[in-house]
């Protein structure tokens, strides 16, 4: 498990494993401004195509806070953990309806939480901490007066009867849960909160939501595992085979290629097979770890260092597990909200292999991004394997203009490219 050492308010947990440096804001990431009006006050919010609901404020933030408006006195609440925090509106909303309160800011993508902080200073919100983690992760004893959370769908069945599980524990004596899911999930939230022990305070539904306000049982149970770990995200282990090299993995729910090596993926390590793999690599959003895994394994001895780096916590920390797994000791991973960040983080001219996955975010200049951060931080003669969507990876060679193409393949709308730095 990370230990962590929070450096105070307003500004980010720093986790032992993974780092989480703080760098500009992606102001060419906002896709629009818009206003939401809570308490009599206006509050504005920066929204990105690179995130949930990015055209307004959705519905079932809407939800949770005119329910938690109608019943709860927000003055006498001391502490507010918002997990899954996104662009922050939930807990921006509150903190700015009781500014005495202390605010904690968690979600697992690092563009989210660029987001929420900007955000929160935009909306002269002080008294905040930004922690760029899992849910619960980081916390150690600490406990809130209030734990509120928009619980997305696509998590899965177990992390969400996880977050059930696992809430009680992080609330005050007097403390409340409060939480918005899609209507066809709210037999699972009722059913979670029930086999948790807590009770049910409050419950509400529309045709798309559902709402519940739960207290922790009187007792706390005893965990019969750790309150927080891997274990709720974890679907499998299985054995993966990349030409003549065959590797294994433990695979997570929520992210692609569980089951199968995805295209873009299989391209790349055929890319590779022939390529001189050593020095310094960094893996850019290396999602189950299937191409940093394959490299350690084909050639066991090649590469001095490995970095991972991206957006999701998810996949940095199924990632690191799975090179340790692998034998590859001292994984350095960054969080990172952009591509951009890449070039204000990783050392000039210090990297000989750069793998980067592409993940398209609309309206935003991420292909100049990673080019401009990949002519930064590669060595000359260095490489880098960009993957993807065929259309994707070819707006990034448009751009490589102090780049030389390698080798190419493509195949079924995918594409993975090699190029060396000039």
């Amino acid at each position: 498990m990370w230990l962590s050492t929070q450096v105070g308010l307003s500004s980010f947990v720093y986790t032992c494993g993974v780092d989480v440096p703080q760098t500009k804001f992606p102001i060419d990431y906002i896709n629009k401004t818009v206003s939401l009006k809570y308490f009599g006050r206006e509050f504005l919010f920066h929204l990105s195509h690179g995130l949930f609901s990015s055209n307004d404020v959705d519905v079932g933030s809407r939800l949770l806070l005119k329910s938690i408006a109608q019943r709860l006195d927000l003055s006498r609440l001391a502490t507010v953990l918002d997990v899954g925090c996104g662009m922050g509106v939930i807990g921006i909303a509150i903190g700015g309806a009781c500014p005495a309160s202390r605010l904690l800011f968690q979600d697992r993508d690092a563009l989210a939480m660029a987001f929420a902080r900007e955000n929160s200073k935009a909306n002269g919100i002080e008294n905040a901490e930004f922690d760029c983690g899992l849910a619960f992760w980081n916390l150690g004893d600490r406990v809130f007066d209030l734990v509120v959370s928009n619980l997305p769908a696509k998590a899965g069945r177990p992390v969400l009867e996880s977050f059930f599980r696992v809430a009680p524990h992080f609330l005050s004596r007097s403390g409340l849960g409060a939480v918005v899911i899609v209507s066809p999930l709210e037999g699972l939230a009722r059913d979670s909160i029930q086999s948790s022990g807590c009770l049910l305070y409050h419950a509400e539904s529309t045709s798309q939501h559902s709402v519940f306000f739960f207290q922790r049982p009187e007792t706390l149970p005893t965990p019969d595992q750790p309150l927080v770990s891997l274990s709720p995200y974890m679907r499998a282990r299985q054995k993966f085979f990349a030409g003549d090299v065959d590797y294994e993995l433990e695979t997570a729910y929520n992210l692609p290629d569980f089951d199968t090596i995805g295209y873009g993926v299989k391209l790349a390590q055929d890319v590779l097979q022939h390529a001189v793999i050593k020095g310094k690599a960094v893996f850019w959003n290396p999602g189950q770890g299937h191409l940093p895994v394959s490299v350690e394994n084909r050639w066991p001895l090649g590469l001095d260092s490995v970095m991972i780096a991206g957006r999701d916590a998810l996949e940095l920390a199924i990632t690191e597990r799975n090179l340790s797994a692998a034998g590859r000791q001292a994984v350095k991973a960054l969080l990172l909200p952009t591509d951009a960040s890449l070039a204000e983080t990783v050392e000039a001219g210090s990297i000989d292999l750069l793998c980067a996955v592409l993940r398209p975010v609309p309206k935003a200049p991420w292909p100049a991004d990673l080019v401009i951060s990949a002519e930064a931080i590669l060595r000359k003669g260095g490489a880098l394997l960009a993957l993807g969507e065929s259309t994707e990876v070819f707006r990034v060679l448009g751009l490589c203009r102090k780049f030389k193409v390698l080798e190419s393949k493509k195949r079924f709308g995918h594409r993975a490219v090699l190029l060396q730095r000039q």
